[in-house]
This record gives structure tokens, C-alpha cells and sequence, in this order.
């Protein structure tokens, strides 16, 4: 249910921001910069895997982000018929 709710969460943040009263709009506005932030902390985590560059602070998010698109790819194979859900049984030497 996490995957499904992360994309839902981000645009309700920005539209809550958007559409909030005076009195509440630095909340949601602080919200909706902290996932923002948090998004583009896992896409720098992600550039510096590719680069080889080894960094805890950006490891963190880049790993909650790619387990949970992991997740959406994994369920999408599974619904188009492409990912067994059995085990294969692996040759011995």
C-alpha cells in the first residue's frame, strides 16, 4: 500500500499547499519542500550509485525510492503475465 500512496501524498501535499487557508499555507508549504527535498535527495543518491560515490545522507532516500519503484515494477510484470511467482530451482555444480 506504500507504493500506491507515495505519488498520492506528494500531489495532495502540493494541493493542499495550494488551496489552504492563510493560517495553514506555511505548513503544508513546509511539507510539500520537505518531500520535495527528500525526492531530489534519492535522485542525487541514485546519480552518485551510478558515479560509484559513496554517500549515507543521500543512500537513505535513494533506497526507500527504489524499493518502492521496485515494488510498482515488480507488480506490473506480475499483472502483465512476465514475472512467475514461483522459484526457479537452481542448477547444482
Amino acid at each position: 500500500l506504500c507504493p500506491v500512496l507515495l505519488p498520492v501524498i506528494y500531489a495532495s501535499s502540493f494541493v493542499l499547499w495550494q488551496f489552504s487557508e492563510e493560517s495553514l499555507d506555511p505548513v503544508y508549504r513546509i511539507l510539500f519542500i520537505t518531500q520535495t527535498v527528500f525526492y531530489l535527495m534519492a535522485v542525487l543518491g541514485w546519480i552518485f550509485s551510478i558515479k560509484k560515490i559513496k554517500s549515507n545522507i543521500f543512500y537513505i532516500p535513494y533506497y526507500f525510492v527504489f524499493m518502492n519503484i521496485a515494488l510498482y515494477l515488480g507488480f506490473f510484470r506480475f499483472l502483465n503475465k512476465k514475472q512467475s511467482v514461483l522459484w526457479e530451482k537452481a542448477r547444482r555444480a
